[in-house]
């Protein structure tokens, strides 16, 4: 009866030092619970990030061959991307709708005087004095087309120069009209006997516009005739498109 207890308590005893030996050391608890939080990878991204695990010089786990067909087929799309974004990049910008042509209108009006004008910025370089940004505005244009009717602000620069025959101004004359229907930006270039507000035009106000906005697409020409008390009378035609391109020089000879 002693010898089978005390055979018993070995056996329980070499047990109980058995399962000490397998129960993982408190160190590993931690590790053993954040590597459970972890998910799998994707057995095609195991195979591919992974090496082909060996033993004794035989593969015992993956597959060299399918590892190298599945980096290449990555490498390849990675290359068509690519290319696909080059193309894309390169590819011209879709065409704006086409505006679609209105019938041309002869217009006729008047230029009502600003109330008031700001004074120029004046500087001087050998042989010329430069007078730029003089503003009157608002002027009022008031014309047979709505389009062309509205406030206008009313810029120039000019350039004064002194010959032997008296005092000249070139002066480059911008009209800025804005109304609910769009707007307009409007250039002139002209030249003028004397300066300040006692010369006298030698050429003529010809107003060269660009539409904007709801006026994209239309130009007009605006032409200018002074009138009374320093307003002005204009006539001129609105119409589709650009103007006519600027002829080249004549062929050699």
């Amino acid at each position: 009866m002693n010898d089978s207890f005390d055979f018993e308590r070995y056996l329980a005893d070499r047990f109980d030092e058995v399962a000490q030996r397998r129960r993982p050391a408190p160190s590993l608890d931690p590790i053993l619970t954040q590597a459970s939080r972890k998910r799998p990878l994707p057995r095609w991204l195991a195979d591919l990030k992974e090496p082909p695990m060996r033993f004794r010089s035989r593969v015992a786990v993956g597959s060299p061959t399918r590892r190298l067909t599945m980096g290449l087929a990555l490498a390849a799309l990675s290359v068509l991307a690519l290319a696909g974004i080059v193309i894309a990049g390169a590819s011209p910008a879709p065409s704006p709708m086409p505006i679609a042509p209105v019938p041309p209108t002869w217009i006729t009006g008047t230029v009502l005087r600003a109330s008031s004008c700001s004074g120029s910025e004046t500087s001087i370089d050998p042989g010329v004095r430069h007078e730029w940004n003089t503003e009157c505005s608002p002027q009022t244009w008031t014309s047979s087309d709505p389009r062309l009717t509205g406030p206008v602000a009313r810029r120039w620069n000019e350039d004064i120069y002194e010959t032997d025959a008296g005092t000249y101004t070139v002066s480059m004359d911008a009209a800025y009209l804005q109304n609910d229907g769009g707007s307009w930006a409007c250039t002139d270039s002209r030249l003028l006997e004397g300066s300040g507000s006692g010369s006298t035009a030698v050429t003529g106000g010809n107003f060269t516009c660009v539409g904007e906005g709801g006026y994209a697409g239309l130009s007009a020409i605006v032409v200018l005739e002074p009138s009374v008390g320093f307003n002005e009378d204009l006539v001129g035609l609105i119409f589709s498109g650009e103007l006519p391109p600027m002829p080249g020089p004549p062929a050699a000879k």
